[in-house]
């Protein structure tokens, strides 16, 4: 992609002037999805986790398409997500992943949250704050198989079942665990058997039983007593999958992450950059100033490291990561301005950054990486993200833009400048979008 080019993807985007954005492919998500429902089972149920802001994507703008996709069970892991989620989806079932806190459990309740058992202790808390309400309350048990996080030993699993059985306020809905290491297939395959047998000794078999999320999902047992499956960031495309994943269902990111430039300079060799003066210039250099810092997800690790794909090429980062701005070297692409498009995760012309390599590069999971990009950053929904269209299909649909009054491909922005309460309100056509929960909670 040369920069002429690269400028007319900037000039042709009439529907949001954002310095920084997330572009969310809502078809990709949606096609990931039937991917791997289309792997598994007839009868095995998709639970589909949504929690941290939906691995980074945008809570509301990922919900509403899973449920237009025809997903009705999500877990969460904050009381935000659990309320906003419930306001799009009034008959989903939301399971509770984390424990709930005393001054939580009204608000479980009220928005008919399904929270996890890990002991005695948490089936007398329930069954209590369920009675004073005069509720029932659906419940799922978790069995620690080697987490050792939560969930209670398998030995005690029948008799925490038998206490939630024995209450008129509580509903065993269902009975799960945790893969410590999915790709470790000897160590799964023990936990998939202590998994197993604890079940087995249960005084019922509950609706739903689960211990397969991503890592485990290319060894999930068609044959067994398992019938639901927990995926998280397979359903974004969020690497890394291992070879049998990958033979078995095909998936694309859903996510890419952008910013304008913000100002270009000329410097002299021997001038040094940012603070600290961390690089100095080995010879006249263009530097280009971008609207992105590490309040924005950038992190300072990235500080001399890593680049951005601008004017289609690889523009490397120079000097410390700062708060609001990145400073990059644009001496070897010519034609660059202010306001061009700076891509850092995802694929501009030739040149691609994927979210796997951007993380590695700096130590970090892929999953953290993506809940490292802050809700400040606007969350665009589209149908097939504008970094991937080819020239000719771009300037074509560009131009159709031009001449109406609203993109046939974009959705309203998900980001918190739009309304100053909580939920966050945006308007999408007709339909109301409640925007992400606070940053406290992700």
């Amino acid at each position: 992609m040369n920069s002429e080019f690269n400028s007319q993807i900037l000039n042709s985007r009439p529907t949001h002037n954002a310095r920084t954005w997330v572009e969310v492919d809502l078809q990709a998500l949606e096609d990931n999805v039937n991917a791997i429902r289309s792997a598994l089972p007839v009868d095995t149920r998709y639970i589909s986790v949504i929690k941290g802001n939906a691995y980074g994507h945008g809570f509301s703008i990922v919900a509403k398409r899973l449920l237009r996709a025809g997903v009705t069970i999500f877990a969460v892991a904050t009381v935000e997500e659990l309320t906003i989620l419930r306001s799009l989806a009034p008959h989903a079932e939301i399971l509770f992943l984390t424990p709930v806190m005393p001054h939580e459990m009204a608000d479980i309740i009220s928005a008919r949250g399904i929270p996890t058992v890990s002991s005695i202790g948490d089936v007398e808390f329930y069954q209590n704050a369920a009675q004073s309400l005069g509720q029932i309350l659906q419940v799922q048990l978790k069995i620690d198989t080697g987490m050792n996080r939560l969930g209670c030993a398998p030995a005690e699993a029948s008799l925490i079942a038998q206490k939630i059985l024995s209450s008129p306020s509580l509903y065993l809905k269902g009975v799960f665990s945790h893969l410590a290491s999915g790709t470790d297939a000897l160590f799964t395959s023990t936990q998939r058997e202590a998994f197993k047998t604890a079940v087995l000794s249960l005084p019922v078999k509950p609706e739903l039983i689960h211990i397969d999320a991503s890592d485990g999902f290319e060894s999930f047992e068609h044959d067994s007593i398992f019938n639901a499956v927990r995926i998280g960031r397979l359903q974004y495309g969020i690497e890394p999958f291992n070879r049998a994943i990958k033979s078995r269902v095909s998936v694309r990111p859903v996510l890419s992450f952008h910013a304008r430039i913000a100002y270009v300079k000329d410097a002299p060799a021997g001038a040094t950059v940012s603070y600290g003066r961390l690089f100095t210039l080995q010879r006249p250099s263009r530097l280009g100033i971008i609207y992105a810092g590490y309040l924005d997800g950038i992190s300072t690790r990235f500080t001399n490291k890593g680049a951005m794909i601008i004017g289609g090429e690889l523009a490397p980062i120079v000097g410390r990561v700062t708060m609001d701005m990145t400073i990059v070297d644009l001496t070897d692409i010519p034609n660059i301005k202010a306001g061009d498009v700076a891509t850092i995760i995802g694929t501009q012309g030739k040149s691609s950054i994927n979210l796997l390599d951007y993380a590695q590069s700096v130590q970090m999971i892929a999953w953290e990486a993506l809940n490292s990009i802050n809700p400040r950053v606007t969350r665009i929904p589209v149908e097939k993200s504008l970094s991937q269209i080819s020239a000719q299909d771009f300037l074509q649909s560009s131009s159709q833009v031009n001449s109406s009054a609203h993109s046939p491909t974009l959705a309203a922005p998900d980001h918190p400048a739009h309304s100053a309460a909580l939920p966050h309100e945006a308007l999408a056509g007709d339909s109301k979008v409640y925007l992400s929960a606070p940053a406290r909670n992700r």
